[in-house]
């Protein structure tokens, strides 16, 4: 089975801002193109390939405490998955307690 090329993600949060950045190879040349603005979901595509390299996502766990989750999932499939996004929120949730 050969695998394809596929950038490791990598994700920030800022925790006073409550936004999530996940970034998918190099974000140079990236614009935001597409995602829900409104709803604080931007998607960045490289303008010569149109891959995506990066989303983020306002308000992230206010978000997924009100039960938005299927939400974010539709406006970022298929470059982020439900499960991603539900550990991705464990993850901050488990932090933040440590933290306080």
């Amino acid at each position: 089975m050969q695998r394809k090329n596929i950038p490791k993600m990598k994700i920030d949060y800022d925790k006073n801002a409550d936004v999530l950045y996940i970034t998918f190879g190099n974000l140079k040349k990236s614009v935001a193109e597409d995602g829900d603005f409104l709803a604080g979901i931007i998607i960045f595509k490289n303008p010569s390939t149109k891959k995506v390299t990066g989303i983020t996502l306002d308000a992230f766990t206010q978000r997924m405490r009100k039960g938005y989750l299927d939400s974010i999932v539709e406006k970022t499939h298929p470059y982020i998955n439900k499960a991603s996004l539900l550990k991705i929120y464990h993850d901050i949730e488990r932090t933040s307690l440590q933290i306080k």
